[in-house]
């Protein structure tokens, strides 16, 4: 025979089980568990490709200055193109940025900010995309961002 014991906890936790299982949030815990599984992985996955196409890029430029976006909190920085294509993006130490290939290069960005409003909740504004002319220089390192008091661009190297 069975240790009383025991078979209280397995009574306990067969009646918390059935309980949550018959009943409607039952459909709540099989759409985070269906999420669970789709989304960790795809996100490995995109993380991944990220990082190979980043290695794939210096791989074939070694001299390509890397240009980190400064973060702020008062808005978002987007490069959406260098020299009319994609920017190959890149991470590191939490910082996002991106590659040029030495010389003269058109940066195309934007920078979105918001702030409270009297008529509504909050207003947000968009600078861009402005297309901005850098000249960068083999293995160094610059930084990105807008001056709302000046409003224009920065890129400064590091």
């Amino acid at each position: 025979m069975g240790d009383y014991a025991s078979d209280v906890y397995t009574d306990v936790y067969s009646n918390i089980f059935s309980t949550i299982w018959n009943s409607p949030s039952r459909y709540v815990i099989i759409v985070i568990a269906v999420f669970m599984i789709l989304y960790i992985p795809g996100i490995i996955i995109y993380l991944n490709r990220k990082k190979k196409a980043a290695n794939d890029f210096i791989t074939a430029h070694p001299n390509a200055a890397k240009v980190f976006m400064q973060a702020n909190m008062s808005g978002r920085l987007l490069v959406t193109g260098v020299d009319e294509e994609p920017p190959n993006t890149f991470y590191e130490k939490n910082k996002q940025g991106f590659f040029l290939i030495p010389g003269e290069v058109v940066v195309e960005a934007q920078f979105t900010w918001t702030r409270p409003g009297i008529m509504h909740k909050t207003v947000t504004t968009t600078v861009g995309p402005s297309k901005i002319k850098v000249t960068a220089e083999a293995y160094k390192q610059y930084t990105m961002g807008y001056d709302k008091k000046s409003e224009s661009f920065t890129f400064e190297e590091c």
